[in-house]
């Protein structure tokens, strides 16, 4: 047998260990002529990469502005929409206040704490014949001879009860009114937890003053000395807000920055509504101030003669932690503070004192009818913070709704539109700059600062340049008079 001498592929199968190994892997040795990426290629590529992402951001930054007016025009459109059930559901109106202080548009909601009508009532000398010579409703004299009226109570709702001492039914405003016209005549509702709120609160009642300078004494004249039931009842009813004058003819020379006071209604020191001397309307509010460490008590007034006597009001206080308002038939009143009394609490006190309809003081007490009575806590509602970017327009600065739900009639003449937009041209015509002012400039600075624009000036600016803007640009609010949204 011949040996067949090894091939030279055999050799390597060999060496690799047998027929069925795998030959080893070549390697390349790198081509001579291969080059890397020049500096004109990589500055190119760099400058593609900054162009592309500069388009995205600005992109991005385009659609974060149109996601932030359209976010801020819903919630603004919610809300309306909340206060508008609110009303409906409570009977009671409801108001969207658009702040262009604070940049923030709010809805205070009313949730009723009880109403206190006085039909149901009863007692001595109550009813229409035993109440006055002077005509329907209106407070006479009280003679030598009148017979104090026996207490009686008052039924209101969701449990309320008003104990009357020493007042009488007389014509009111619709049916039965409360009269007080004898010295220190008042009604008191007890205290509960939530006859306090701290939050906010509106109190609402018809009012008929009589002559209050009737009340006032001769210079010289002495009060008289108050019996130790008058003196328990004013301390029952609590500390008064601020001190009383006394009611004497020349009051205003001992002290004319704090008139004669007549109650019409009263919880203790944390809130108050009152009449002066002067038949000026006058709110006063206690609780803490952070600013302050500890409690203060803000006092202020209307003009005077905004009442007069011998005619119904509809008188209003209202504090909502931000704001004190004195409303007279359904307008809101200017109210100036009293110097010494300036600073508005962030919230009310829980005082424990009744809710007391006039005042068991003969030098604070009302003369005069009251009917009708509400009282109703303020809370605060969700409010729509107004971001930089966008700006809010409308003709007046609140929306109210009436107790159907629709606009009110009585604030409303027509629907009320609200536009939203975030161009800065629209802004620049708001403000009456010119458009292409430099940016940077404090026109500009203070354009692009404004957030709430409200009344008729700035509305029919805005109304000028919307039809040559891009429509996503601008979100428009429509408030019909049924108080639909849309």
């Amino acid at each position: 047998m011949s040996v067949r001498p090894a091939t030279a592929r055999g050799a390597r199968r060999a060496a690799t260990g047998g027929a069925g190994a795998s030959p080893a892997p070549r390697r390349r040795a790198p081509r001579a002529g291969r080059a890397g990426f020049t500096l004109i290629e990589l500055l190119v590529v760099v400058a593609l990469i900054g162009l592309l992402m500069g388009l995205g951001v600005s992109a991005l930054q385009r659609l974060g502005a149109k996601d932030e007016l359209e976010a801020t025009s819903g919630a603004v459109r919610a809300l309306l929409r909340r206060a508008r059930n609110a009303s409906q559901e409570e009977r009671h109106g409801a108001v969207v206040e658009l702040d262009a202080e604070r940049s923030v548009v709010r809805a205070r909601l009313k949730t009723t704490i009880t109403r206190l009508s006085f039909d149901a009532g009863g007692g001595a000398g109550g009813g229409a014949d035993g109440a006055t010579d002077a005509g329907a409703g209106a407070p006479g004299g009280a003679g030598a001879g009148d017979a104090v009226a026996a207490p009686f109570a008052v039924q209101g709702t969701l449990g309320f009860e008003a104990e009357v001492d020493g007042g009488e039914l007389a014509d009111g405003r619709l049916g039965d009114g409360l009269l007080f016209r004898r010295p220190g005549a008042w009604a008191a509702v007890e205290d509960r937890p939530a006859l306090s709120p701290t939050e906010g609160v509106w109190i609402e009642l018809w009012v008929y003053l009589g002559r209050l300078e009737d009340r006032l004494r001769a210079r010289g004249e002495r009060a008289p000395e108050r019996t130790e039931g008058e003196l328990a009842r004013a301390e029952r009813a609590g500390a008064s807000p601020r001190p009383h004058t006394p009611r004497t003819s020349d009051w205003r020379t001992g002290a004319p920055d704090m008139p004669p006071v007549f109650w019409v209604a009263r919880k203790g020191k944390a809130f108050a509504l009152g009449v002066t001397a002067d038949y000026e309307v006058e709110v006063a509010f206690t609780g803490p101030s952070p600013e302050h460490g500890g409690d203060v008590t803000y006092l202020a007034r209307t003009a005077p003669d905004t009442l007069r006597n011998d005619r119904w009001y509809r008188l209003a206080l209202s504090f909502d932690g931000e704001r004190a308002r004195a409303v007279v038939d359904g307008i809101p009143r200017a109210l100036a503070p009293v110097p010494g009394f300036e600073v508005l609490p962030a919230r009310l006190t829980r005082d424990r004192a009744p809710l007391a309809l006039s005042d068991p003081d003969p030098e604070a007490d009302l003369f005069g009818v009251v009917d009708e009575l509400l009282v109703a806590a303020l809370v605060g509602a969700q409010s729509v913070p107004i971001p930089p970017s966008v700006l809010v327009v409308a003709s007046a600065p609140e929306v109210a709704f009436d107790l159907l739900g629709q606009l009110d009639p009585a604030r409303h003449d027509e629907p009320v539109v609200l536009y939203l937009t975030d161009d800065m041209t629209a802004r620049a015509a708001v403000e009456g700059v010119a458009a292409e002012a430099p940016a940077g400039t404090q026109t500009r600075a203070d354009a692009a600062a404004r957030r709430v624009a409200v009344g008729r000036t700035p509305l029919e600016r805005l109304v000028r340049v919307v039809p040559g803007l891009p429509a996503q640009r601008v979100q428009v609010l429509v408030v019909e008079r049924t108080g639909l949204v849309r």
